[in-house]
């Protein structure tokens, strides 16, 4: 069951939402050979946790091998305290390995060059 829309954002939003841990971002995706981030948020109003997030790295070999298998999930142990997806972007890995060729259909491109992979057409992807 999911919460929340997960949406879709660019690298460069992702890191700017954690700044204190970009550098550790940075070090994990390089090092899990990820495909993609996704954000997971606490959002229950009644807690202390509120607004507390972690980043998860989702890809081959990964606890969560895709998309569509990690925005269904949720983070932690006590209601209060749960993490539900609310943001995923691509990797810089995942962007060096496609190619123009396989390029999505429905794949967004800014003005500033940062492309935007419809959720929808990712699932199968990963």
């Amino acid at each position: 069951m999911r919460v929340t829309k997960c949406r879709k954002i660019t690298r460069g939003e992702l890191l700017a939402l954690m700044p204190d841990l970009q550098e550790q971002i940075k070090t994990a995706e390089a090092k899990t050979g990820a495909h993609a981030m996704m954000v997971f948020e606490c959002l229950d109003l009644c807690s202390s946790q509120i607004g507390q997030r972690s980043v998860v790295m989702v890809g081959p070999g990964l606890t969560y091998e895709s998309i569509a298998m990690a925005r269904d999930q949720r983070l932690g142990d006590v209601p209060s305290q749960f993490k539900y997806p609310v943001a995923w972007c691509r990797t810089l890995l995942y962007w060096s390995e496609r190619t123009e060729m396989e390029a999505g259909e429905h794949d967004e491109q800014d003005a500033d060059g940062n492309v935007y992979l419809d959720l929808d057409d990712a699932e199968g992807q990963l």
